[in-house]
């Protein structure tokens, strides 16, 4: 059985480890020239986006074998918006680095595979068809999947990733909503250690050109009072993908839609679904059927982000407001069984009685 993976970053990695746990060497074919991002950037976790209700790391470790080890614990977040701050201690997250260093999440999940990876290669999955007998998608683009006209887009977006320098909390994520610079998105902050962090601004239906603009803005307004060490620009393109298996190709991680279009979380997932890709070419199961919870969950996620787009500021100032209030708190917060997608069902049917949810 021969079989490529196009992508060697966390859903790629992911797929080759569990067909070596089942005697299957894949050819994997990376673009760049080491496995990691370009960008040195931290992301998180967090348990109300969580797809799972048990901790996921003891998750990934029951179900996969994958002991993965997180940068430090998410204990507190710190929401701003135009007018109105909220804060949340005790919650339930995982800080992540991503990126070619050490310790970054996809360098963990590379030195459990022994199968050689075939970098600078840029792959068109047109000419290798033919060549393989399965084909995994995990590009982290829609090229193939548009291609296919298997795309539903959902959110389009440019970001602006810094590495900054100064005095952090390496256990508090601090997210900033404003329509002025963020448009319907935000911007965040995230510790890589207590004297540097990742500053991120991402902004909808924007040119790169105009990304400028919008930084300007948000540096000024929020005076962030750190000195900037490097930035690097990414164009963002959420959407949903279906089917996940066309032919002979698997589409998994990002390349396959499976990043909320919410607040973008996708890490889990895309482990999640490069070991369920591998588990169906070795067990024949029903692909499909294996992601369809993942996939549910994001549609639904999808339902809020559509609320969302429809915010001016006093929408997201009443919407700080309401999830600081205490009542909020415990029922939310301090709730294992609390979850976002739970919301989109509520999401749904009032996108449906405003006339947004064919959108």
């Amino acid at each position: 059985m021969k079989i490529a993976i196009v992508g060697a970053g966390i859903a790629g990695l992911s797929c080759a480890y569990e067909f070596e746990k089942h005697g299957i060497m894949p050819t994997i074919f990376e673009k760049r020239r080491r496995i990691g991002e370009d960008i040195d950037f931290t992301t998180s976790t967090l348990k109300l986006f969580d797809r799972t209700y048990e901790d996921p790391l003891i998750y990934t470790k029951k179900e996969y074998g994958l002991d993965l080890e997180p940068l430090n614990v998410l204990s507190k977040i710190i929401m701003q918006g135009p007018t109105k701050k909220a804060i949340i201690k005790n919650t339930s997250g995982y800080i992540f680095r991503r990126g070619d260093i050490k310790n970054s999440l996809e360098n963990q999940l590379a030195s459990y595979i022994k199968t050689p990876i075939t970098f600078y290669k840029h792959i068109y999955i047109d000419d290798i068809k033919s060549q393989y007998d399965f084909i995994i998608d995990a590009t982290g683009l829609f090229d193939e999947a548009k291609k296919l006209d298997l795309l539903t887009p959902h959110l389009e977006a440019f970001a602006r990733i810094s590495t900054i320098s100064g005095e952090f909390d390496i256990n508090t994520i601090k997210m900033w909503v404003n329509t002025e610079y963020a448009k319907k998105c935000f911007a965040y902050r995230l510790a890589h250690s207590p004297n540097k962090a990742c500053l991120a601004l991402t902004a909808n239906n924007i040119s790169q050109k105009e990304l400028d603009c919008y930084w300007e803005k948000f540096i000024a307004k929020e005076n962030t009072q750190s000195t900037i060490i490097k930035t690097t620009d990414v164009r963002h393109e959420i959407g949903a993908v279906f089917p996940h298996n066309f032919g002979n190709i698997f589409f998994i991680g990002k390349a396959g839609g499976f990043i909320d279009s919410l607040l973008g979380f996708g890490m889990l997932n895309a482990i999640e679904t490069g070991i369920l890709a591998a588990l169906y070419i070795i067990y024949k199961k029903s692909y499909e059927e294996l992601v369809r919870p993942i996939f549910d969950q994001n549609q639904s996620k999808y339902e809020i982000r559509k609320i969302l787009n429809t915010f001016e500021n006093k929408d997201f100032d009443n919407l700080i407001k309401f999830l600081g209030s205490p009542g909020i708190k415990q029922m939310i917060y301090n709730n294992p069984f609390a979850k976002v997608h739970q919301a989109g069902k509520l999401a749904k049917l009032y996108n449906i009685f405003k006339g947004l949810h064919c959108l």
